[in-house]
């Protein structure tokens, strides 16, 4: 009988659905390291679902799907239900792992009994070698305080301009977007936080983690791209508008400053949410004419602008999400 794979990698919906079956396909092929495998689906439309229904009795993963949107941290808390395995890389739907990126992590982990560990995350395609983050800094004092390039050590820099060690190195806060967790680790601190519905569930995992006396690593050698909705489908645009909304932001920060004492400012979180909003507009541009676009644009951005946030409103009722979160 074949020993226990170390790990279970846990994929989950982050904020769209359109690059889910790239990804997939990407981790499949470049994931030799022993395994498990359980990928969560929440609602996704009709293509993406049968693909994954295909590679799962093709590759006979665990394939757990929900007839609702998920937030991701309910997502991997489902992933993570019954594993059984040292470790859970949870890895979100839209970044494609490079080749070699798991076994680096594992290493690194039993090397220093780290209670997680991430590898260096790109931002956009992988060719062009820019850094979404290398670890960040955090602590319970300065929660209240925190940026962007704080949490995101090097963001949205060239790789070859970041001052990067040749081996793993301890960091004080790690991106979900890929992570390693150590089960037993993850468990003593609860599971995560599903009342952290769209932001600083990173934060509130690295703080969690950290208080019972845990080391964070990032692994620069392994590394994962995540891939900005710069293409949203218009089958993404229900789930990215929920996962994005005002209610669920408000939410998530009334319960990390209930369990922290202070967190991010609440409007600064909502004028971010918003922002990231503005990037479906992009799909209007589609329809426009050539001559029309900038000035198109410009006329429905100035819509947008006044009937946003109440028809964003009005969508988080109508998809029934509006619900108290699960302790």
């Amino acid at each position: 009988m074949s020993a226990e794979p170390a790990v279970t990698v846990v994929v989950v919906p982050r904020e769209r659905f359109s690059a889910a079956a790239r990804c997939l396909d990407a981790l499949l092929e470049r994931t030799p390291e022993p395994h498990r495998l359980v990928v969560v689906d929440g609602r996704s439309p009709p293509a993406v679902a049968a693909h994954l229904r295909a590679r799962a009795a093709e590759r006979g993963f665990t394939l757990v799907r929900e007839e609702r949107y998920l937030s991701p941290n309910e997502a991997r808390n489902l992933g993570a239900r019954g594993v059984r395995t040292e470790y859970i890389a949870f890895v979100d739907n839209d970044c494609l792992v490079q080749p070699g990126w798991l076994g680096p992590l594992l290493a690194a982990a039993d090397a220093s009994g780290a209670s997680a560990a991430a590898p260096l995350i790109l931002h956009g395609e992988p060719e062009h070698g820019i850094v979404h983050a290398a670890g960040g800094e955090v602590s319970a004092e300065t929660v209240g305080d925190l940026g962007v390039d704080r949490t995101h050590h090097g963001f949205l820099q060239p790789v070859a301009s970041v001052a990067l060690p040749g081996e793993a190195f301890a960091t004080e806060c790690l991106e979900f977007h890929c992570m390693l967790v150590r089960t037993s680790a993850l468990r003593a601190v609860g599971g995560l936080d599903e009342g952290l519905m769209s932001i600083s569930e990173h934060i509130d995992l690295s703080l969690r983690l950290r208080a019972r006396g845990g080391t964070l690593l990032v692994v620069p050698e392994a590394r994962v791209a995540y891939l900005e909705p710069a293409d949203l489908a218009g089958s993404d645009l229900g789930y990215f508008l929920l996962r994005w909304s005002d209610d669920w932001a408000r939410r998530s920060v009334a319960r990390f400053h209930a369990t922290w004492g202070k967190g991010p400012d609440a409007r600064t979180q909502l004028r971010w949410v918003r922002r990231q909003r503005m990037l479906v507009l992009r799909r209007f541009g589609d329809f426009l004419p050539h001559k029309l676009e900038t000035r198109g644009m410009r006329w429905v951005e100035r819509v947008w602008s006044r009937t946003e946030w109440p028809l964003n409103r009005a969508w988080v009722r109508l998809a029934g999400q509006h619900r108290e979160a699960r302790p």
